[in-house]
């Protein structure tokens, strides 16, 4: 949260469920004019998470799925055409299968070599939920938008093969964006004014296009919406519904 005098954080573990609803409290009602979703990781083998799920499963998607959903039932977003969320992704999700609704949530085993096929899988995850989200929400309240930044320079191939490491590195520091250019349109997104309003786009960074066709489907969409949130009652960490004020009529 912040105001004109202060920063304030809030420290959270989106690998560790418990710890979202604690920062949702601390918030204040209707505080919040914009909400980047950008936790994310890509591990090397399969590890699991606190609640045993697989790591990019449970940080990049379910862990996502469930602080923002806490947000919204707290009521904790400024209602307004100015309001809103950016959720960051990755064009990785176009490459990913079909998701298997009834097996959402199953430990899938991977190594060094056959983990990006996982990492696609959750941001397929993640885009279908924020394209539902945006059929959900009212414009005029929140609006919802998904973006990939394009490469960029960052710590989350951190745990590459040691033998590949030292090349990866080197392609990363020179064809890669740096953290702050790779905001950019992450802050564009979130405050232009000309967005205002509008909703369910996605930009692979500056450029608007369509999300994949698998990820823009609304029976999809709707389908890994009430599988996940089964699947967070059943791990014991419900979800409450939407707050009526952000919904379409």
């Amino acid at each position: 949260g912040h105001s004109r005098e202060r920063l304030e954080v809030f420290p959270v573990d989106f690998a560790n469920l418990p710890t979202l609803a604690p920062v949702v409290k601390q918030l204040e009602p209707e505080s919040l004019g914009l909400v980047v979703l950008n936790a994310g990781l890509m591990t090397r083998v399969a590890r699991p998470t606190d609640q045993g799920l697989e790591s990019m499963f449970g940080v990049n998607y379910l862990a996502t799925f469930a602080f923002m959903r806490q947000l919204l039932g707290a009521r904790r977003l400024l209602p307004s055409a100015q309001t809103r969320v950016v959720v960051v992704s990755s064009e990785a999700h176009r490459s990913a299968a079909a998701l298997e609704i009834e097996r959402l949530g199953a430990w899938v085993d991977f190594g060094a070599f056959t983990g990006m096929r996982q990492y696609a899988h959750s941001k397929l995850l993640l885009c279908t939920f924020a394209a539902e989200l945006a059929r959900l929400l009212n414009p005029e309240a929140v609006s919802v938008w998904a973006l990939c930044p394009g490469p960029v320079n960052s710590r989350i191939a951190r745990e590459a093969p040691r033998l590949v490491r030292p090349a990866l590195d080197l392609v990363m520091r020179l064809g890669f964006r740096s953290p702050s250019d790779a905001a950019r349109p992450v802050v564009a997104l979130g405050t232009a004014p000309e967005f205002a309003g509008e909703t369910g786009r996605y930009f692979h960074v500056e450029e608007c296009k369509p999300m994949s066709e698998l990820a823009e489907d609304p029976a999809t969409g709707r389908a890994l919406w009430q599988a996940t949130e089964e699947l967070l009652a059943k791990l014991g960490h419900p979800v409450p519904p939407i707050d009526p004020l952000y919904l379409r009529s």
